[in-house]
């Protein structure tokens, strides 16, 4: 249940996860593509999303990624450093998200390759599409 929630209450209760709100543009061969706040991203469409579902896009804190130097994502999101946290063998980036209530987290592995970022730095993160699940959009574990 924690790599394949079935609905949005699970996604939002078995674990950390960032959601990203918004409704489906495309859906086909097991993928949706979810308009946001962020832009369009797309990921995994277990539940049979259809274009004009509302749907919630759910990606791990590890799941996102800071960009190597010529590396792409398909999904990127353009965001603002808020704080981080150091945490052991972690390194949590707390991104400003659509609302301040739905900040964004994100987990990078200390592993003395990360920067060090400041309070209002802008930048991307990408995570790969088999990475996030798309979901209807239906009840919260925190709301």
């Amino acid at each position: 249940i924690y790599n394949h929630p079935a609905t949005s209450f699970v996604a939002s209760f078995v674990g950390e996860n960032n959601p990203f709100r918004g409704r489906v543009t495309a859906a086909e061969g097991g993928y949706a593509v979810v308009s946001t706040h962020f832009g369009p991203m797309r990921g995994v469409n277990q539940q049979g999303l259809g274009e004009g579902d509302d749907a919630i896009l759910f990606v791990r804190p590890e799941s996102l990624k800071l960009p190597r130097e010529g590396q792409t994502y398909e999904n990127t999101i353009q965001c603002e450093v808020l704080k981080e946290e150091f945490e052991g063998s972690f390194v949590h980036l707390f991104l400003r998200g659509e609302t301040p209530e739905k900040d964004i987290k994100m987990a990078l592995t200390n592993d003395g390759s990360v920067p060090e970022f400041s309070p209002g730095q802008a930048i991307q993160v990408g995570f790969d599409f088999d990475r996030a699940i798309a979901l209807p959009l239906g009840e919260m574990a925190d709301e």
